[in-house]
């Protein structure tokens, strides 16, 4: 490694490292029937991406209770606008023949939709945290497991290429073993 490199120059390339190894979108053998429950958190990072997948299409939206500024904004979205709404999830689940679902209602509700989605063998994707009490947690990791669906964390940052790029040099052991690391969040959270 040279020595000399700063620490932008050591972001920037491996940044640029991990920008030329991004695979190409990968094309499905059929439309993806995805469904949306809730507009809290981070739901913009599934409806942001809507256009660069054209094999998904979002065909059902529960608002379930989301704050409203979070409602409103999500309504402007040209796919939200388009799908079927439902005020609570449980009937959209009832209703729609959904591939997968993205879970994105607030943190006291979402061990439940979790819970009714893996039950109907559904895949899904969910805000964090998956749950708020350990007793929610094990029920979440039991019904996942019971019913062999696959579930994941809205956490994106992993697969941007600064952050990927970082990971390949952690895992090169260019810079040695890391042995202490400090995060800061980026905006304040709201009232608690």
């Amino acid at each position: 490694m040279d020595k000399n490199l700063s620490r932008r120059g050591l972001l920037l390339a491996m940044a640029a490292s991990a920008f030329e190894s991004r695979a190409d979108t990968m094309k499905l053998p059929h439309k993806v029937q995805l469904g949306i429950i809730g507009y809290d958190g981070h739901v913009d990072e599934i409806l942001r991406t809507l256009p660069d997948f054209p094999d998904v299409e979002l065909v059902a939206v529960a608002d379930d209770g989301s704050d409203s500024g979070a409602t409103q904004s999500a309504l402007r979205n040209p796919s939200v606008s388009k799908a079927r709404r439902y005020a609570a999830y449980a009937e959209m689940l009832n209703r729609e023949h959904l591939d997968c679902v993205a879970i994105c209602n607030n943190n006291g509700g979402r061990a439940a939709a979790i819970i009714s989605c893996a039950a109907r063998k559904l895949n899904l994707i969910a805000e964090k945290p998956f749950a708020i009490t350990r007793r929610e947690l094990t029920s979440v990791i039991a019904a996942v497991q019971k019913n062999r669906i696959h579930a994941g964390m809205l956490l994106p940052m992993r697969f941007d290429p600064p952050y990927l790029a970082m990971k390949q040099v952690v895992e090169s052991g260019e810079i040695g073993i890391i042995g202490q690391i400090d995060a800061q969040k980026s905006y304040k959270l709201g009232e608690r």
